[in-house]
């Protein structure tokens, strides 16, 4: 096979090309991977419960029920966000005080107006299938506390309120971010 001297440096740029875009694609995935890691020892650190799902099988978000999910939004010290991904023509419930109403179709070009993703997020659909799909979608967007509701509002308790208020605490207060 005779090649001339510029075939030859043509070929020999286009490899070095691959493998700088190889390179690159590699120390994003390691980067991603190294910021989830150091995510789950944070959380771990902090006394959160970590599923070995999470561990085992590079889930990155938390499955919690609609009662777990209800007993985070009524604790007056857990800051967090609500992002509702069912469809644009779905009837949510009007007890669950939603920050981000985002079809799970538009996520992928408006995830960038959720502020704060550091902050947790609870992730809620029709019945959970869309929260899924958006949590894994969303922690491929360095999001690292996500919680999906499992079920979604089909499962969700009847009413928000339906703990009376402690003495001490008004359980229907939500203490949210400060946008």
């Amino acid at each position: 096979m005779n090649l001339s001297f510029f075939e030859k440096m043509a070929s020999l740029e286009y490899k070095i090309s691959s493998l700088q875009q190889q390179f690159e694609k590699n120390q994003q995935q390691w980067e991603q991977s190294f910021n989830r890691l150091k995510n789950q020892f944070i959380r771990l650190k902090n006394g959160e419960k970590i599923s070995d799902k999470v561990l085992s099988q590079s889930v990155y978000y938390v499955d919690l029920s609609p009662q777990e999910a209800l007993q985070f939004i009524s604790s007056p010290s857990f800051q967090f966000q609500i992002l509702d991904v069912s469809s644009s023509n779905y009837a949510t419930l009007s007890n669950i005080k939603v920050d981000y109403k985002i079809p799970l179709e538009h996520l992928y070009a408006r995830a960038c107006e959720i502020t704060s993703p550091h902050l947790p997020l609870l992730v809620i659909s029709e019945n959970g299938l869309k929260s899924i799909f958006a949590c894994d979608y969303l922690s491929s967007c360095n999001f690292f506390n996500l919680y999906n509701i499992s079920g979604g509002y089909h499962c969700w308790p009847e009413k928000l309120s339906s703990t009376p208020p402690s003495s001490t605490s008004n359980s229907t207060s939500l203490k949210r971010e400060a946008a």
